[in-house]
């Protein structure tokens, strides 16, 4: 909200919880209990997110960000592991 008063935006992504992810290396109890808390509805999929699945979300925000969904030149920086 600081920056807002400034013209600058933030597009963001949070994955959650993805196949892919620092969850694999959890003890098999805890991975159970959080894939299960997916599965009972708090998840609309029941499922954890795949790589392809941010991918997607990703390229959204930069067709948005390219087309200037603000009306003004944006810049996206994408961290990779």
């Amino acid at each position: 909200m600081t920056f807002a008063t400034r013209g600058i935006t933030v597009n963001t992504v949070c994955a959650g919880i993805t196949d892919d992810s620092i969850v694999n290396q959890l003890p098999k109890e805890a991975q159970d209990a959080l894939l299960g808390w997916l599965r009972s509805g708090w998840n609309p999929m029941g499922r954890p997110g795949t790589p392809a699945d941010i991918g997607g979300v990703l390229a959204a925000v930069c067709l948005t960000m390219q087309t200037g969904s603000q009306g003004k030149p944006s810049w996206l920086m994408v961290a990779h592991r």
